[in-house]
């Protein structure tokens, strides 16, 4: 006989559920917070390197949450063996 607990089941999707929504949100979050450090010492640098692309008029923090909430969802599957 299997020993069948429908809490623990629950409690396991629901915790997966908040895992999968909190990480994308803070890969937003330190995302837009390293666009704005970088925005204040290099955006006249780096700005107008997105001149003709869809990027044009964004502030470098608005960016950087961009690429965080994109680079949520693509994990490395590069494994070394020494």
């Amino acid at each position: 006989m299997v020993n069948f607990n429908i809490g623990k089941i629950l409690a396991f999707v629901f915790v997966g559920g908040i895992i999968f929504i909190a990480v994308p949100v803070l890969s937003v979050l330190f995302g837009m917070l390293a666009g704005w450090v970088t925005g204040l010492f290099f955006s006249d640098m780096l700005l107008p390197m997105f001149k003709g692309t869809f990027l044009e008029g964004y502030s470098l923090a608005y960016i950087g949450g961009f690429l965080g909430f994109i680079g949520a969802f693509f994990k490395t599957s590069y494994t070394s063996s020494k």
